[in-house]
């Protein structure tokens, strides 16, 4: 009978351990989640402003692809340069 009382009082012991690790971990799991929240904004927010760059930064290249072949037709088609010889 004594044996049996130590091993229930071992036991509650070994489940009040394991209650407060269980504790602890959702005490950090809540401060994860709402950093987590407020990463997950920031970068929300950092995406937004993104995206009207993301607009210019394609005009832009568009419109240096449309300079680069006007480049090329005025090259190829364009009139040829005069060369002076020296007499």
């Amino acid at each position: 009978v004594a044996q049996l009382k130590n091993n229930s009082l071992l036991a509650q012991n070994a489940l009040r351990t394991d209650m407060a690790v269980l504790a602890l971990a959702e005490t950090s799991m809540d401060s994860n989640a709402a950093r987590l929240r407020t990463e997950t904004k920031r970068i929300e927010s950092t995406r937004k402003e993104m995206r009207a760059n993301c607009c210019t930064t394609w005009l832009l290249m568009l419109l240096v692809l449309v300079l680069f072949v006007f480049t090329l037709f005025f090259i190829r088609f364009g009139p040829a340069p005069q060369r002076h010889r020296p007499t």
